[in-house]
């Protein structure tokens, strides 16, 4: 009992310390200052309805739809879905909920765009270990009857350097510990 208690506690500190090193952990050109210039400073840009309405896109809706209004939101949120796509695509689901978490009417400092930018990496970063938990737990059978070894298990994955780095860098690659938990879902 003893021993389990330590081991929790040591995860939840390694949970609180990946959660306060998420927005002060070291960063790349092509990481989060990218989602902070393409949301933040080219979402003006882009949700220019005149300039809309007179694209191939916009003329050929409005052909469509006889509606500027309408045509101006539609093509806002589908320059909304498409920025990413059409500039940036190794890591689209990065940049699509940094989006959420952004509102291209606010002005944010960096360090607000890194800390929104990342939270969805936390997130992803604590499904997974929970997920990883919960499939060892209840869904392996070999597992379910060794509680301590999955638990000393989700510590040791969580305390891991790379996941906690996956945690603080990049949604696509910290989703990985929930993506591989939902494809051995897939095979029970």
């Amino acid at each position: 009992m003893l021993f389990r208690s330590i081991l929790l506690a040591i995860g939840l500190m390694a949970i609180g310390q990946t959660y306060w090193l998420m927005p002060r952990h070291f960063t790349q050109i092509d990481d989060i200052g990218v989602a902070e210039s393409l949301m933040v400073r080219n979402m003006a840009y882009r949700d220019n309805c005149p300039k809309n309405l007179q694209d191939l896109r916009g003329q050929a809706l409005l052909f469509i739809i006889r509606s500027p209004e309408r045509v101006c939101k539609i093509t806002t949120q589908l320059n909304r879905l498409s920025i990413i796509s059409s500039l940036w695509t190794y890591a689209p689901i990065q940049f699509w909920l940094t989006q959420a978490f952004l509102s291209p009417n606010h002005s944010y400092s960096y360090e607000e765009v890194k800390y929104w930018g990342r939270l969805p990496s936390f997130i992803f970063y604590l499904l997974g270990l929970a997920g990883f938990y919960l499939l060892l737990r209840y869904r392996l059978p070999d597992f379910s009857k060794r509680p301590l070894l999955i638990l000393s298990m989700t510590v040791f994955l969580g305390l891991s350097m790379e996941e906690r780095i996956h945690a603080a860098q990049m949604h696509s690659y910290a989703i990985g510990i929930l993506a591989n938990v939902l494809a051995f879902l897939a095979y029970r």
